[in-house]
């Protein structure tokens, strides 16, 4: 993946966890949600260049777009239906001890779930977002080469 790539899933990744600022080990659970920090906008349209919606946000691009549909496949089978934004802070905060059970086996269990869950969710947000960032920058250079567009 390149630089620009990973800056991007990054910065994405970081609009999906502003909800959920870290306070130690785990996150500041219950206390928010995905509101308006995932309306920002993935590129300057106002609308989702593949499906048309008029939302091209980062929750809109990774959770519901129609054009990723295939690149949650793997979420969707671990979670046994589709992941959505509710999901985030699940998947991407440590459960807290006092939520794990005190049976050894069944605490690593859970643990290792909770890591392939958030290394199957990070790997789906950064192919969604680096795809989606390739395909624009391909429609750029094809402008560009149309003489419709300047280059940045």
């Amino acid at each position: 993946m390149r630089m620009n790539s990973m800056r991007l899933v990054s910065n994405c990744l970081i609009i999906l966890l502003r909800a959920w600022p870290s306070s130690g080990k785990s996150c500041d659970r219950g206390k928010h949600r995905i509101s308006s920090t995932s309306s920002a906008r993935l590129n300057g349209d106002s609308y989702c260049v593949y499906c048309v919606d008029p939302d091209d946000t980062v929750e809109h691009t990774v959770f519901t777009c129609p054009r990723w549909l295939g690149d949650r496949v793997r979420m969707t089978e671990i979670m046994r239906r589709p992941p959505n934004a509710g999901d985030v802070e699940e998947i991407l905060c440590f459960p807290l001890s006092h939520d794990l059970p005190e049976d050894g086996q069944a605490r690593r269990r859970i643990i290792r779930q909770f890591e392939t869950n958030r290394m199957e969710f990070i790997r789906m947000v950064e192919t969604i977002l680096s795809t989606k960032e390739k395909d624009e920058r391909e429609e750029q250079a094809l402008l560009r080469a149309q003489g419709n567009v300047r280059p940045p």
